[in-house]
């Protein structure tokens, strides 16, 4: 993992401060992934990338290597299924579980996993693999950063947490 000093939980608090911001004001992003968190020359994580309209799926079922376009990976289900035609809160809490899940692994959600097979494990319920690596089982800290990211990859999006939740849950975490 890149920067290693970094407190990975405060980064993380901070970028759902940046969502909740968004949230509060009646947006929602649509495409809340590590590529889309700048973080300025202060160290404060900037959310860019917003999606304006509903995003051409068709075109990023294949991945190139090296690619930087490739958002399935953080989709929420329902919005793979073509449940909803917009972008939404629910949505954006399941990106941001995977988003998180980045920032600690320093990969991409479904690492090695071909994107048929995400989807199909998306569409069913499923969610990435829990990395032992940098989040262990057993660990306090480890478990609740891991029971937080299940709960924002809740296959009904009405029970996912709010923002609000998880900026406070980062908080309770990362003071651990």
């Amino acid at each position: 993992v890149e920067h290693p000093d970094v407190d990975r939980y405060n980064l993380c608090g901070q970028i759902a401060d940046g969502v909740a911001y968004l949230h509060q004001e009646n947006v929602a992003h649509g495409d809340i992934r590590g590529v889309n968190v700048l973080i300025s020359k202060d160290h404060t994580p900037k959310i860019t990338g917003f999606v304006a309209h509903r995003i051409d799926r068709t075109s990023k079922f294949t991945e190139t290597s090296g690619s930087q376009t490739m958002s399935i990976r953080w989709m929420a289900p329902e919005v793979i299924g073509d449940i909803t035609e917009k972008s939404t809160p629910e949505g954006d809490i399941f990106s941001l579980g995977s988003t998180i899940l980045e920032v600690f692994t320093g990969n991409v959600p479904f690492p090695g996993v071909s994107t048929p097979t995400v989807i199909m494990k998306l569409l069913a319920g499923g969610h990435p693999a829990r990395p032992e690596e940098h989040i262990p089982t057993g660990d306090d800290r480890a478990d609740l950063l891991w029971s937080l990211l299940s709960d924002c990859w809740a296959f009904k999006p009405e029970d996912r947490p709010t923002v609000d939740n998880i900026k406070c849950r980062m908080r309770i975490i990362g003071s651990m």
